[in-house]
């Protein structure tokens, strides 16, 4: 009897094994060929008056047989704008004019306008966040122009203004580590967080060129400042794991410039809580290797101490002017320096209002640079 149950269970298992490999190599048998699809690239948002402008920017693939017939490519990007009373309308007057419907899967940018972002961005956060559709490495970024000129701008660097923007950030600015990550998967988590603030990248058309040209300051779901140059610099090293900046600076004996790039470092975050004041202490210790001089001219043991110091005190200054705009003109959080507090003194956090404590809070910056690769004629090695 126990036999005849144990093949029993055997038999069941195989067919049940059976089952699920067919399942798996059937292949996509309930999905819709790429050919019936708009893909959506990119998508722009923008507000005049009481109206939302909504411009997307779309890829469409054509079968073989088409593309050979009618001379058109394996695929065609369009951009198209429309105008609504609220985003549900403009995304039906969208559906209503494409012939295939619209796979959101590949979407790689959301541009905000600044009128846009200044109102309330969270929403569309949200309704991405709530989209399974949507992936989560979409990257939203705020246009110092309207969004619709930004995905408009005719450009020959790229397939489309969307990967031209994602390549440009993630690519080439994140991968040389000089830029925050900035995706969205990142920033649902600090909207979760109500005393936090966070940065977004904020781009424009600068020279006739499609740029990065810092970070947007959001606060409650809204733009509320900018920080660019030495404040956005500031902030990656802030915020940033690894850090890759370039430094020129000038030769005391000669006045030729020397530059350096930030090669890597260490920071640390300590907080404290005295006699009624939050106490922050930012500690960066920083390698740098020398890149070149424009004259090649010996360096002394002293002169590489004092370069030493005009990069530490030169890197410091940026990142107190990112802390002076988040404290005195944002007023807000921007980095995220509440999770360091709550992690160090939880009990006392509880009782904070983190609102109200962060603009008057003491912040001490203290960075100091090596330079561990020097790439030079070394003036104190003798000859044989």
């Amino acid at each position: 009897m126990h036999k005849r149950i144990d093949n029993l269970h055997r038999k069941i298992i195989k067919l049940l094994l059976i089952f699920l490999i067919s399942t798996t190599l059937s292949g996509c048998w309930d999905l819709i060929d790429i050919e019936k699809r708009t893909i959506l690239i990119s998508a722009g948002l923008d507000k005049e008056g009481s109206d939302i402008i909504f411009t997307t920017e779309l890829s469409s693939m054509f079968p073989a047989i088409q593309t050979k017939a009618e001379g058109i490519g394996p695929h065609k990007v369009t951009v198209k704008t429309y105008r609504g009373i609220n985003f549900e309308d403009v995304l039906d007057k969208s559906s209503r004019s494409q012939p295939y419907r619209i796979f959101q899967g590949a979407t790689r940018i959301v541009v905000f306008g600044e009128n846009y972002a200044r109102e309330d961005i969270s929403s569309y956060f949200n309704r991405i966040d709530r989209s399974y559709e949507y992936r989560k490495t979409v990257l939203p970024v705020v246009s110092r122009e309207p969004a619709k000129d930004i995905l408009n701008f005719d450009t020959l660097s790229d397939l489309s203004v969307g990967f031209l923007i994602e390549h440009t950030i993630m690519d080439n600015l994140y991968n040389n580590n000089t830029t925050l990550y900035g995706q969205l998967g990142n920033i649902i988590d600090y909207e979760a967080i109500d005393e936090v603030g966070y940065l977004i990248h904020y781009i424009g058309i600068q020279d006739n060129e499609l740029s990065v040209l810092g970070f947007a300051a959001i606060v409650n779901g809204k733009m509320v400042g900018i920080l660019e140059d030495r404040a956005s610099r500031g902030a990656v090293y802030l915020i940033n794991k690894k850090f890759g900046f370039s430094h020129t600076l000038i030769n005391p004996q000669s006045g030729e410039n020397i530059v350096f790039q930030t090669i890597g470092g260490k920071r640390k975050i300590s907080t404290n809580y005295i006699d009624g004041v939050v106490n922050i202490n930012i500690d960066l210790k920083l390698d740098q290797i020398l890149m070149y001089q424009y004259k090649l001219n010996p360096i002394s043991e002293d002169l590489y101490k004092e370069l030493e110091k005009q990069l530490a005190d030169k890197i410091k200054n940026d990142i107190e002017e990112a802390i002076r705009i988040a404290q005195e003109d944002i007023k807000y959080d921007i980095y995220q320096l509440a999770l360091y507090f709550r992690g160090d003194h939880p009990k006392i956090y509880k009782n904070l209002d983190w609102k109200e404590e962060f603009p008057k809070a003491k912040v001490k910056v203290t960075v100091s640079s090596k330079i561990t690769k020097r790439n030079l004629y070394d003036p104190n090695v003798k000859g044989k």
